[in-house]
């Protein structure tokens, strides 16, 4: 089962859990994220420009799991590499003007033990909602 975030938008903090979007009544497009704990009752509306899915890695010391969205800094062929994570072409990528291509797919940034994936020498260091300015972006 697939795992997202979400800012809640009553209260701004992060939630995870599943998705969904309800298409009936009031709540007609809106969206929601379940805690994975929590039943229906418990859903928290949040804002759908910042819904981001879990991509399966985490970063170098396997604490913090990465999601799309998240900013990483990296060490790459000698180089500190900078970058967003994001959604592309049926995959995840990471964008960034430090890479020649201006991204690099995920898959080939990261390694495993076969059951565990992480990109080496990462840290996740904010994301684009929270931090903005990180990488230059600006939010209208």
């Amino acid at each position: 089962m697939r795992k997202y975030r979400g800012k809640r938008k009553d209260n701004g903090e992060w939630v995870y859990g599943w998705y969904h979007e309800l298409d009936h009544g009031d709540h007609r497009g809106k969206a929601f994220i379940m805690p994975s704990h929590a039943s229906a009752l418990y859903s928290y509306e949040v804002d759908p420009e910042t819904v981001g899915q879990y991509i399966g890695v985490h970063d170098d010391e396997g604490e913090t799991e990465i999601f799309e969205g998240d900013n990483i800094r990296m060490m790459h062929e000698g180089e500190v590499i900078t970058g967003n994570v994001q959604y592309c072409s049926g995959g995840f990528i990471l964008a960034s003007d430090d890479f020649e291509d201006g991204f690099a797919w995920i898959s080939d940034l990261t390694e495993n033990d076969g059951r565990y994936f992480w990109i080496p020498n990462s840290e996740v260091i904010g994301n684009r909602w929270s931090n903005p300015k990180l990488l230059g972006e600006v939010r209208e």
